[in-house]
């Protein structure tokens, strides 16, 4: 059985997938290298994200705080990604370094924030039927669209 913290975890790693490879596109990119303020709107996609797969649970404690902070951190770390990358840095560590620090966020709130989530795991799942098959479809939207995925990572036209 799953606890938690992993739960949580897992929900914002789905969320930073999302916002990273299907709702990061070519034209959000360009525009992140010339103004923050693409990298704004990239953080908020990550925030709106969290909200819906957090939805019953915003009620609960501090659970907007973390969303907040964690949109906010995306922003402080790709700013900096961003930054590395115009100064020609290596690549591949840049990337490496930038999804390790969000992995370490995530993992930093998901192990304070566990307690928001109360209530039985039986509540929680009924709470989470209405979003079985909207999850379902993002992910076939993932699955569909990885050679896109792949061909945006490779940085080809």
């Amino acid at each position: 059985m799953w606890n938690k913290g992993l739960f949580l975890f897992f929900c914002f790693l789905f969320a930073h997938l999302m916002t990273e490879f299907v709702f990061h596109f070519k034209k959000l990119w360009e525009w992140e290298k010339k103004s923050s303020w693409g990298i704004i709107l990239h953080s908020v996609i990550f925030g709106i994200l969290c909200v819906i797969l957090f939805f019953p649970f915003l009620n609960k404690g501090l659970m907007w705080w973390y969303i907040i902070f964690l949109s906010f951190m995306h922003f402080v770390i790709d700013f900096f990604k961003v930054s590395l990358l115009q100064e020609k840095k290596d690549a591949d560590a840049v990337m490496l370094l930038d999804e390790l620090n969000h992995i370490f966020w995530f993992g930093f709130v998901s192990f304070f924030g566990a307690g928001e989530i109360r209530g039985s795991w039986m509540s929680i799942g009924k709470a989470y039927d209405y979003y079985i098959f909207p999850l379902l479809m993002c992910l076939l939207i993932v699955f569909l669209s990885r050679k896109e995925i792949k061909r945006q990572f490779k940085g080809e036209k």
